[in-house]
């Protein structure tokens, strides 16, 4: 499930993250790893989800940091900069506006996927309206993964075009 049609709004509000937040440098240096690799986050309590996306990530295009709950994940933010996050809803709380809001801070700004058992409902709706770029249903697939990941990667990839119109 993913936002229906143009997501103008979320591309502007990505344009003028990127320009604050990388003034006079290439953003996608800061973005990606050492060897161009595309920075993941993934927030699973779940270890049989943690291993289907160690299994999907292990090609040397992505950099896989997972984590079973939100404060483990916060030392990674403050370190490193991943372009897609990855929210099992078990591990969201009431707050989980919030932890959006702060996920596409300036400082934090990702392509946000949640994952779920359940699709469709009004929590994901609200989810995407919120700024969430996709929902992923569980139990994970490898190839349903993989997939989702390179959209959020070329999704990525058109913000910065539209920031730096390359």
């Amino acid at each position: 499930m993913r936002w229906p049609g143009g997501r103008n709004d979320i591309l502007i509000r990505a344009k003028q993250s990127l320009l604050s937040l990388f003034p006079n440098d290439d953003p996608s240096t800061a973005c990606l790893g050492q060897h161009n690799e595309v920075g993941v986050l993934a927030i699973m309590p779940s270890q049989q989800d943690r291993k289907i996306l160690e299994e999907a990530t292990k090609s040397d295009r992505w950099h896989l940091w997972a984590t079973q709950n939100w404060t483990e994940s916060v030392v990674i933010l403050e370190e490193h900069t991943p372009t897609i996050v990855l929210l099992n809803r078990n591990s969201l709380g009431s707050d989980w506006r919030d932890l959006l809001r702060f996920l596409l801070l300036p400082k934090h700004l990702c392509c946000i996927v949640l994952t779920t058992a359940t699709t469709g409902d009004r929590f994901c709706e609200q989810f995407l309206v919120e700024g969430g770029y996709e929902v992923l249903r569980t139990p994970l697939r490898s190839s349903e993964v993989v997939e989702a990941l390179q959209r959020a990667s070329v999704y990525w990839q058109k913000c910065l075009a539209l920031a730096y119109g390359y």
